[in-house]
């Protein structure tokens, strides 16, 4: 009876100690891991969200420009010179891009190559292409991206787009 008291006395101070051991792994993983989780807050970029936001707004841009372009609506709308081109197009833009995206485009017409180097423009659209109603939005936004698209049209015009983006998700727009 002396041998099996001892006995069992062993076997529950080594089940104790077991639980122990696993009781310590536990906590160094939690340590390890918030460790980790802190380092990474700590060395991250803090304008990386910034920086996509204005990639994404690039190719936004670019793709909604070509779009455009190969789908012939510029040479319908910008190419032709009807009135009311830029209402036609400040439409399909509103349509096109998301509501929480200012936009402006200006439209050059290019006029002539001098020498090769020097080339000739001027303002196209007679009447403002943009949906900021008020102010200048472009001014507070913390990411504003230029995508510039050079047009030939099929009436033999060439057209320089430049179209302002400017994404204002979240921001106050006061400086």
């Amino acid at each position: 009876m002396r041998g099996t008291a001892r006995h069992w006395r062993r076997r529950e101070r080594r089940r104790r100690q077991g639980q122990l051991r696993v009781l310590e792994a536990t906590i160094a993983a939690i340590a390890i891991f918030f460790s980790f989780l802190t380092a990474s807050y700590f060395t991250r970029n803090p304008r990386s969200w910034t920086v996509s936001r204005s990639e994404d707004l690039t190719r936004l841009g670019y793709n909604i420009l070509h779009s455009l372009a190969v789908k012939d609506v510029l040479n319908k709308t910008i190419a032709t010179g009807n009135a009311g081109w830029e209402l036609q197009v400040n439409f399909i833009l509103e349509a096109l891009l998301p509501t929480t995206t200012y936009y402006n485009l200006t439209v050059y017409r290019v006029l002539s190559q001098s020498n090769g180097w020097n080339v000739e423009y001027q303002i196209y659209n007679g009447v403002i292409i943009s949906n900021a109603e008020y102010g200048d939005p472009f001014t507070y936004s913390p990411e504003v991206v230029s995508v510039s698209y050079l047009y030939t049209s099929r009436l033999g015009g060439v057209y320089l787009l430049v179209l302002q983006l400017s994404d204002v998700r979240g921001e106050s727009g006061s400086a």
